[in-house]
């Protein structure tokens, strides 16, 4: 999907890097099973010297709107619980979808 693709942006007074790189999977462990998911983007921890935000490109554009908008709320709020990162990052991403954005 043609995406412009950023280096760069300043979210919440902090310059923030973007790569867009393809991301290995999340491996997590649930009732002692091991779980495996893709990663979609990520973000560094805050004061990590050069802070960066990797986004996988390959996602359709409603996965992006969602991937963008839960970072988003990572890099303005660590301290927001995961659970409401979630809620929060697809409930915007869906209503920017139904107002049709989209990204060509």
């Amino acid at each position: 999907m043609p995406v412009n693709q950023i280096k760069q942006a300043k979210i919440n007074g902090e310059t923030i890097y973007v790569e867009w790189e393809e991301l290995g999977p999340n491996i997590s462990y649930l009732d002692g099973k091991k779980k495996r998911s893709k990663v979609y983007a990520e973000i560094d921890e805050p004061n990590t010297k050069k802070r960066t935000l990797s986004i996988n490109p390959n996602q359709n554009s409603k996965n992006l709107l969602i991937s963008l908008a839960h970072e988003f709320f990572h890099i303005y709020d660590w301290s927001l619980s995961e659970q409401k990162v979630e809620k929060f990052s697809k409930e915007l991403a869906n209503l920017l979808w139904r107002v049709g954005f989209t990204i060509k």
